[in-house]
């Protein structure tokens, strides 16, 4: 759902525009300001919400790519998640598959050749794209990924969201919206994105990824809320 279509479902939902109306210049940058204002509360809770981008560059030949603010394959942060890429060369079109980084480690590479499937490694400065082979030089890469918002002032109403945060997006900035236009919350309006918000902060509780922590044999067990504790058998 773009931006501009998620506003207008918003005040749809609170009456102030009928059905099949868009919304006015106006009314659109008025309501990027409520949503800007409440994604920085969003992310005050820990909350952060992505947009989709779809971005192509020229493809390094190398056998690990590095995608994030100032590296091989630059965007404006580093994404949230990739959820696939596209290789161009010499007029064809390839699909790589994702796979484990264990299946794309090799420790002589062959190069010139058109990856067939990729792994996904994440750090906190970028994502590294990691190829079984060192492509070719003169391919084209598209990535698709999901980055953080930084201000709306500075996105267009044509960004997309990801389908997942449409329903949260929509009814809380209803609620935003209410007493600008002096309108009251719908309860059910209200508990339904309560709910939204809950399922969001569960899906993303779900997916952070805890790290290891290497201790030596003997160390007892403990519980440590951010990371598993794996015993070293071998020390």
């Amino acid at each position: 759902m773009t931006l501009k279509r998620m506003i207008e479902m918003a005040l749809q939902t609170i009456g102030v525009l009928g059905e099949d109306r868009e919304a006015s210049a106006g009314q659109i940058s008025e309501a990027l300001d409520f949503f800007n204002a409440m994604l920085g509360s969003w992310s005050i809770d820990g909350l952060l919400v992505p947009y989709v981008s779809r971005t192509s560059f020229t493809l390094p030949t190398k056998q690990v790519v590095t995608v994030g603010p100032s590296k091989d394959l630059s965007m404006s942060a580093v994404p949230a998640s990739v959820s696939g890429i596209t290789i161009y060369y010499n007029g064809d079109t390839f699909h790589p598959a994702l796979t484990s980084i264990q299946d794309v480690e090799v420790s002589q590479a062959a190069s010139g050749i058109v990856p067939d499937r990729y792994a996904l490694a994440y750090d906190p400065g970028a994502v590294l794209v990691m190829f079984p082979c060192i492509p070719p030089s003169a391919c084209t890469i598209t990535v698709d990924a999901l980055l953080p918002f930084a201000n709306l002032r500075s996105l267009t109403a044509d960004i997309e969201l990801p389908s997942e945060y449409d329903r949260l997006c929509y009814l809380a900035l209803s609620i935003e919206l209410c007493p600008k236009y002096g309108k009251s919350v719908r309860s059910d309006v209200a508990a339904l994105a309560a709910d939204a918000y809950k399922s969001i902060r569960y899906k993303r509780a779900t997916e952070r990824v805890v790290p290891e922590l290497q201790m030596p044999a003997g160390y007892p067990v403990a519980h440590r809320p951010l990371y598993n504790i794996v015993l070293d058998a071998t020390s």
